[in-house]
């Protein structure tokens, strides 16, 4: 059966149990810097932030390193995506009902669903599908820790990166495997290097689209 993006790359990573896998993640900076004749620093967004990192998969046999790069090579195509997702983070909370239950600020939100006295640590991860044609995927992180009432709704709790258009109150939240929606790289898929036994590392560089 013919692969569907995007390609639930955690899942297959999970596939691949075993192997050695060093991953980078981190928010990228999208700000323009000027100084005035005055001496004064002028700052200026000047697109969204967006995640970003890379994947280190070291030496493994020929077999297992195969299986994984008849994968990678697939999202080297222009068509192809991936799900990317903070894996280096411990599990969260059950979050099978988790909802937005209000925002504010464009950078600040409520939840609701949760059990009552779930804590959400600052620093958690959470993500949701939102808008239409196309549906973007929004992953962002907590600035401030959050606990849910007796009701299951948290208090207002700050996020980065800011709340894009389209984001609306109703909208599921997954807190246990937050996810963005990222493309490979062109041309940071390395070589692979076949010696008399392994095949050396891999690494390949992505980036978060919202397309």
């Amino acid at each position: 059966m013919a692969l569907t993006f995007p390609l639930d790359l955690p899942a297959l990573f999970d596939d691949l149990a075993g192997l050695w896998i060093e991953t980078q993640f981190d928010l990228s900076e999208a700000v323009e810097t000027n100084e005035t004749g005055g001496g004064e620093i002028i700052r200026a967004d000047i697109g969204p932030r967006l995640w970003s990192g890379s994947v280190t998969i070291v030496a493994q046999r020929h077999s297992l390193a195969e299986r994984l790069l008849s994968r990678l090579r697939v999202l080297q195509d222009a068509r192809a995506s991936f799900l990317a997702s903070p894996v280096h983070m411990d599990p969260a909370p059950d979050d099978k009902a988790a909802q937005i239950l209000t925002m504010r600020g464009g950078r600040e939100l409520r939840l609701s669903g949760l059990a009552a006295g779930t804590v959400l640590h600052r620093g958690r991860f959470l993500s949701f599908t939102y808008g239409s044609g196309p549906s973007r995927r929004a992953l962002h992180q907590l600035v401030e820790p959050a606990v849910a009432d007796g009701g299951g709704a948290t208090g207002w709790f700050e996020v980065t990166p800011a709340l894009r258009p389209g984001v609306a109150a109703g909208l599921a939240v997954a807190l246990r495997a937050p996810v963005c929606k990222a493309v490979m790289l062109p041309g940071s898929l390395s070589r692979a290097t076949h010696r008399a036994i392994v095949t050396d590392a891999v690494t390949f560089d992505w980036r978060q689209t919202l397309r």
